[in-house]
């Protein structure tokens, strides 16, 4: 106790003096200079934190405040204009979905359309374009084409012309034929009939329709190891999907008294994570790649902060196919206590039956892993393998395939030459694939389609510091896509405006 009483008299002696020295400092200072000193130095501290603690980091925040002031003097920014002006009517005047010379209906037809003529009309729409994706000159897009699935669902009438047609070339089979056309029918009539006109918004009223869903989910829930305490929803897409994990980790965050979270993400995540980060006012956070196209854990770990709101992995991601190493992320995330996303919207259902085909995965990516506490899959992306086509495409000089994929994607570039330049020239060829950047790769996700016998905007972009003027330019492709005017000239391509300059 003595000892205690003799730091309280020593803390108390510094005290004094310390308050009699400012006291003396503080002696010529009227007291409305001191208040008036004391708030604004109080609002000069919270605007420089407001400043230097953003989502947007101060390095990209500088940029983008430079590359506008150069864009406003008066002969760089007029330089930059035209060449954007050019830029946008190049792009306009080389996209196929703008060569339509029919004209659009822009009003409704004062009378309405008979049934033959609605048919034909949406026969000529769907006759549009140029791309065989039939034939599988495509990267994903369609994911099945099966003709056998689309009679059994939709053309009724082709399913009875071939059930007749066997039906008079065996009469013996007549009678069993006759039972498997109706049961068919019956089960594409239950599909696009019963259920046509329901409303999942409405349980009580649709309560098969619930049963269905749920069932759904908990397959799915099972399929990915879950356990009987998982839960999950069904969505719209693998969009909507990856927007309601991150929402979900938002609101934790904020629960935990994160004020402002953050996300971490490969660099090759799917674009969902930026609008997921844009949407709900998160910072996301894109860590390196290895140079086997897989997310660098040691930077992940060092980005990590007080922030930290979710981890994200991809199984497979999107532009090379890779899967990354969820394993040893899910010990990150079980080491800080965060949350861990997998996005395995591309490939989910489909890695989940690898192990069960004959070609198990080198790694686990699913709620097996401890740390793992969300997935996101798409159920129409069954994709098919990758091991055929690369096999023949590593036999092709001048070109490789980035890392190692594993599942249903893959993408290729080259040290000799403009990899974006075979991308033009198979685009001549009726080929459309994806063109990526960072590096400059072309990207193609297998399908159905693909089992079956029988780019410059890119490159541009890469080479483009100001990411703003990028921003522009995508802006102007959504416009393209909204166009209802016949293209008189290139710059005729805006949705009813006749300039974009």
């Amino acid at each position: 106790m003595d000892a205690l009483i003799t730091y309280k008299e020593i803390f108390l002696q510094y005290l004094n003096k310390t308050r009699n020295d400012v006291n003396e400092k503080c002696a010529g200072i009227e007291p409305w200079q001191l208040i008036a000193s004391t708030v604004a130095t109080t609002l000069l501290l919270v605007w420089l934190h407001a400043f230097l603690f953003q989502p947007e980091s101060l390095t990209s925040r500088f940029k983008q405040w430079f590359f506008r002031f150069l864009r406003k003097l008066p002969i760089i920014g007029t330089e930059i204009r035209k060449h954007m002006n050019k830029t946008v009517d190049d792009m306009a005047s080389s996209l196929s979905f703008l060569q339509d010379k029919k004209g659009y209906i822009k009003t409704l037809p004062a009378k309405g359309l008979s049934q033959p003529e609605v048919l034909k009309m949406m026969k000529e729409y769907n006759a549009m374009g140029d791309v065989r994706w039939k034939d599988g000159r495509v990267s994903g897009t369609v994911y099945s084409g099966e003709e056998k699935l689309t009679d059994l669902l939709v053309k009724l009438d082709s399913i009875d012309k071939i059930v007749q047609e066997q039906a008079s070339i065996n009469l013996a089979l007549a009678p069993l034929i006759a039972e498997v056309r109706e049961q068919m029918c019956d089960l594409a009539k239950l599909v696009y009939e019963e259920f046509a006109w329901s409303n999942p918004l409405h349980p009580d009223i649709f309560p098969g329709l619930r049963k269905m869903e749920a069932e759904v989910v908990r397959m799915a829930c099972t399929l990915f190891h879950g356990g009987p305490n998982s839960c999950g929803t069904m969505t719209s897409g693998g969009t909507e999907s990856i927007l309601m994990a991150c929402k979900a980790y938002r609101n934790m965050a904020y629960e935990k008294g994160i004020k402002h979270p953050e996300m971490l993400v490969p660099k090759s995540v799917h674009a969902a994570f930026d609008k997921a980060a844009h949407y709900f006012g998160m910072k996301i956070v894109h860590i390196p790649l290895t140079k086997s196209m897989q997310v660098d854990v040691k930077a992940m770990k060092r980005a990590i902060s007080k922030n930290t709101a979710m981890l994200v992995c991809s199984a497979p991601q999107f532009p090379h196919g890779v899967m990354d190493p969820v394993e040893e992320v899910a010990k990150l995330a079980r080491e800080y206590n965060i949350p861990l996303h997998v996005d395995a919207c591309l490939g989910g259902f489909l890695i989940v039956f690898m192990e069960k085909a004959g070609f198990p995965l080198k790694h686990r990516f699913d709620f097996q892993v401890e740390g793992v506490t969300s997935i996101s899959a798409d159920t129409h992306k069954e994709n098919y393998e990758t091991w055929h086509y690369l096999f023949r495409l590593q036999k092709i000089d001048n070109i490789f395939i980035f890392g190692k994929p594993e599942v249903c994607a893959l993408a290729l570039g080259s040290d000799t030459f403009d990899i974006y330049r075979l991308s033009s020239l198979l685009l001549t060829k009726g080929w459309n694939l994806n063109v990526l950047q960072f590096p400059p790769s072309i990207h193609i996700c297998l399908t159905l389609l693909h089992t079956k016998p029988g780019g410059a905007i890119y490159g541009m972009a890469q080479a483009v510091p100001d990411r703003n003027v990028i921003t522009e330019i995508a802006s102007a492709y959504l416009d393209c896509l909204y166009c209802t005017d016949v293209p008189s000239s290139a710059d005729a391509h805006m949705n009813g405006s006749p300039g974009h300059h």
